[in-house]
């Protein structure tokens, strides 16, 4: 095999996993942006209501304002809960 296959070859497969992490940024960035509303978050972390009110009263949880008086809380904010509490509970 010549050295302008095996280059070829290389190109391919670097353009191939560029291609592969880019498309993973990508979905990581849609999530990130997805935004969830509290009771789907309640359900997420099984949590009532009034626990996610003091959470966001305490500035546990990132709350975004959508329009005046409409929240939605990043689903990026689950993940981080969720490995927060993997943390300190084993």
């Amino acid at each position: 095999m010549a050295m302008s296959d095996i280059e070829t070859i290389l190109e391919s497969q670097q353009l191939q996993v560029q291609c592969a992490l880019n498309a993973l940024r990508a979905r990581r960035e849609q999530e990130e942006l997805e935004l969830l509303t509290k009771k789907e978050v309640c359900a997420a972390l099984k949590i009532s209501r009034a626990t996610l009110w003091r959470m966001e009263k305490r500035g546990q949880i990132k709350v975004v304002e959508v329009v005046p008086g409409i929240t939605r809380i990043p689903s990026a904010e689950i993940r981080r809960i969720h490995s927060q509490s993997k943390v300190t509970h084993g």
